[in-house]
């Protein structure tokens, strides 16, 4: 059964889809049957991993308002190979088509509960805003995932990002804990380190955190229309991102 994990943070400009798809892609290549979904209207996602949005398939937006079902959406990523449903810019009307719907923040949930059984894990790569979209995205998940900066911003937005977990779980009676918090694009000063410690130190709750360093080559992958780790696998930040996999993959085995 798979831990459907939501790669979230209120504040943008945190490298939420260099986390995600970079984390996809490490799992698959340990083995793991993973799905992708891009639930951002943006679709960086989608551009990063070469997806032409011409293709014919369908999207997220098809698959939360129900006019195409799960086979008709998803598609195949190689090498390594694993599922992806991608996002166009449609989406952005998915926000206000399902609020006329009933259950609307529960779409996504209904959605895939049925094919969670073909995978190890889904990574749900969401919006920075607060709408339905992430809304679907907390309630179909276990766990979220949550990229920060080293910066003040970045506590700002994970203290916003954990308040809406906390309401979700109050008024949707779910669970869902934090799997984990990326440190991204760390350079090493002893700012940023010092920055790290008392983020720790202030955490209230127990959760895995990892570093990945700046990588500049991680940052124009997506021009090449590559992931970070297939365009510098042999980088430091390609090597911290095979170890989280390998974290996340350890921590599922004591949950399922």
């Amino acid at each position: 059964m798979a831990r459907i994990l939501a790669v979230i943070n209120r504040k943008g400009g945190v490298g939420k889809t260099t986390c995600a798809v970079n984390m996809a892609v490490c799992l698959a290549a340990a083995g793991k049957k993973v799905l992708l979904m891009d639930m951002d209207p943006q679709g960086n996602a989608t551009t990063t991993l070469g997806v032409r949005k011409d293709r014919g398939l369908g999207t997220v937006y098809h698959l939360l308002l129900g006019s195409k079902n799960f086979a008709a959406v998803v598609m195949e990523i190689y090498p390594p190979l694993f599922h992806f449903i991608m996002a166009d810019a449609d989406l952005v009307g998915a926000e206000i088509e399902l609020v006329g719907y009933e259950n609307r923040e529960r779409h996504l949930q209904k959605a895939i509960d049925p094919h969670r059984s073909h995978y190890d894990f889904i990574i749900l790569d969401c919006p920075p805003s607060l709408g339905l979209l992430t809304v679907n995205a907390l309630v179909a998940c276990d766990g979220v995932v949550v990229p920060l900066q080293c910066e003040f911003f970045s506590i700002e937005g994970f203290v916003q990002t954990r308040d809406t977990i906390l309401r979700i779980n109050r008024n949707f009676a779910k669970a869902i804990t934090v799997d984990g918090i990326i440190f991204n694009m760390f350079d090493g000063s002893e700012a940023k380190q010092n920055f790290i410690q008392e983020f720790k130190d202030r955490l209230d709750q127990p959760a895995s955190t990892w570093i990945v360093h700046y990588d500049s080559q991680v940052n124009i992958a997506p021009s090449h229309l590559k992931p970070g780790v297939c365009f510098n696998p042999w980088g430091e930040a390609a090597k911290q991102f095979q170890e989280i996999a390998l974290d996340l993959i350890r921590a599922n085995r004591g949950i399922q």
